[in-house]
């Protein structure tokens, strides 16, 4: 395990981290959907993808590549995951119109699958997230960003959801704020970690066409890529008003996701969508 003063060192590093160019980790992943950062045994980082098959693959992070992909058992017919800050990984599959949450310790299951306790029907599920014990899920059919507890009970919903068109990926800040971007708006929307709509950013005229993936570093600072343009932005928010500032100067192939974990020394990843590659944005020195 981790311990407390490694973890404050790489969260430090993290949070002061600029990001100037990618470099490919992978190129091994057919249609990736969702990524997540999960602890593999003796310590090592792992990187989780869902790809095309619905089905949750694990590949351990070393010497700048992800290196032997393996399926995660249990994971078939996966439709959400995420990594929470303790290394643990959820992973959501939907069975006989059902949502189950699924938890990985270590690379391996670590209880039975919980069902997901929604009281009412909700499909298309395009994000998660989770952290400091709860787990956020977006759904698009009816609209809703609803958060549960790890034993699979429904806490509440976000309120004034709504605004949201098509939302897609969400990313909670070490305080548990939610950012959830919304392609079709173009907007990013946050939350406060009660559900309580605090800010929307309508992104017209901003620069960033169509956001897709988020992330939270543990400065509380959103990293979001732009599906059209392939660039990536720091999100910047003071009370009601925020700004973008661009980071990789080359852009990526339709970016899909971002990943990263706070107390990760690899910083952020991203996913593209089409070419199955996976990205690092690299800190600039």
């Amino acid at each position: 395990m981790r311990n407390l003063l490694a973890a404050l060192f790489i969260a430090l590093a993290f949070a002061g981290a600029a990001f100037g160019e990618t470099a490919t980790v992978s190129a091994q992943v057919s249609s990736p959907r969702m990524m997540g950062i999960a602890e593999l045994r003796g310590g090592l980082e792992g990187l989780a993808i869902i790809d095309g098959s619905g089905k949750v693959r694990v590949g351990e992070l070393s010497r700048g590549k992800v290196d032997g992909w393996r399926v995660l058992t249990g994971s078939e017919g996966a439709v959400g995951l995420t990594g929470d800050e303790t290394g643990l990984l959820l992973v959501i599959t939907k069975r006989e119109g059902d949502y189950w949450l699924h938890s990985y310790r270590f690379g391996e299951p670590e209880r039975s699958p919980k069902k997901l306790l929604i009281p009412k029907k909700l499909e298309g599920l395009s994000g998660a997230s989770a952290g400091n014990g709860m787990l956020w899920l977006v759904f698009r059919e009816p609209v809703t960003v609803a958060f549960f507890a790890y034993d699979g009970q429904m806490l509440g919903e976000a309120e004034s959801a709504e605004v949201l068109r098509a939302p897609l990926s969400v990313a909670l800040s070490p305080m548990g704020e939610a950012y959830v971007t919304d392609p079709m708006g173009p907007a990013i929307v946050k939350f406060r970690s009660s559900g309580q709509r605090e800010v929307v950013m309508n992104l017209n005229g901003s620069g960033m066409a169509r956001p897709t993936g988020v992330t939270v570093g543990s400065d509380g600072v959103a990293v979001v890529c732009d599906g059209l343009t392939g660039r990536a932005a720091r999100l910047m928010i003071s009370g009601g008003s925020w700004n973008l500032k661009w980071l990789n100067e080359k852009p990526m192939e339709e970016p899909l996701r971002l990943g990263g974990d706070p107390l990760s020394q690899w910083g952020v990843f991203a996913a593209e969508a089409r070419s199955g590659r996976i990205l690092r944005l690299k800190e600039q020195k």
